[in-house]
C-alpha cells in the first residue's frame, strides 16, 4: 500500500514539473516576457527635449506659429491582405497617428528616396541588430506615450497647449539602441492643406543634428 501510495505521489510530481517547463518555454510565455522588456522602454528627457528644440530651429518655426502640446504616436502596422493575396495600404495619417513598421522604415532610411545632408550620403542608419528590436519596442509604446506626454514636458517654450489639427504636430522620437541616432516626424495642417515630413538626425560631440530629411505624404 505505502509502495503503490509512493509511485502514485511520484507520478504527480513528474507531471507537475514538465507541465512547468513546457509552460516556461511556450510561445505564449516568450511573447509576455518579450513585451513586458518592450514595456520597460522609456523616452530619455534630456535628448527629447534637444531634438524637439533642433527641429523648431532647423523648420525655423516662427514664436506665432502653433506647435500643438500633445504627440502624435507611431502606431504598429498589422499587414492585411486581399483574398487573393495582395497587400494593402495602411490608413492615411491621421491626428491619431501614422502606421509604421519597422523593417520598411530602415530600408526606406538607408535608400535613394531618403534626401541626405552632404558628408552623410553613404552612412547607415539604424544598421545594428539591436536596433531593429529598440525600434519595433518604441513603436509599441508610442501610443501611450504619446497619450500621456505633452510637448510642453520637453520643450517649454511650446505655443499651444490645445489638441487642435491647425499648425505642427511632434510625433514621439525613434531612437536607436545606443540613443545616438534619432527618426522623427513632424506633421503641418492648414486648412484643407496637409504634410508629413521624416527626419533623421544624430549625435555629434554632444548636439543633435538633422542629417537626412524627406516627405512622407501632402494633401
Amino acid at each position: 500500500m505505502r509502495k503503490r501510495t509512493f509511485f502514485g505521489l511520484l507520478i504527480l510530481l513528474s507531471i507537475f514539473v514538465v507541465g512547468f517547463l513546457i509552460f516556461r518555454t511556450s510561445p505564449e510565455s516568450q511573447k509576455t516576457t518579450k513585451n513586458s522588456d518592450n514595456f520597460n522602454i522609456t523616452l530619455n528627457h534630456d535628448e527629447t527635449s534637444q531634438i524637439f528644440k533642433t527641429l523648431i530651429e532647423y523648420r525655423t518655426i516662427t514664436p506665432d506659429s502653433i506647435i500643438n502640446s500633445k504627440l502624435l504616436p507611431f502606431l504598429v502596422h498589422e499587414k492585411e491582405y486581399t483574398e487573393d493575396g495582395h497587400p494593402l495600404p495602411s490608413p492615411p495619417p491621421s491626428l491619431n497617428g501614422t502606421y509604421i513598421d519597422g523593417e520598411y522604415l530602415i530600408r526606406f532610411l538607408n535608400s535613394d528616396e531618403f534626401i541626405r545632408e552632404p558628408g552623410f550620403e553613404n552612412k547607415d542608419f539604424f544598421s545594428k541588430e539591436a536596433d531593429l528590436k529598440h525600434l519595433k519596442g518604441q513603436i509599441e509604446n508610442s501610443k501611450k506615450w504619446a497619450k500621456e506626454t505633452d510637448l510642453k514636458d520637453y520643450y517649454l517654450a511650446y505655443k499651444n497647449d490645445r489638441n487642435e489639427k491647425e499648425g505642427y504636430h511632434f510625433y514621439t522620437p525613434l531612437f536607436n539602441n545606443d540613443s545616438t541616432e534619432v527618426y522623427i516626424q513632424v506633421d503641418f495642417y492648414e486648412g484643407v492643406y496637409g504634410d508629413g515630413t521624416g527626419y533623421f538626425l544624430i549625435k555629434e560631440n554632444g548636439t543633435w543634428k538633422v542629417v537626412g530629411s524627406t516627405g512622407i505624404w501632402i494633401t
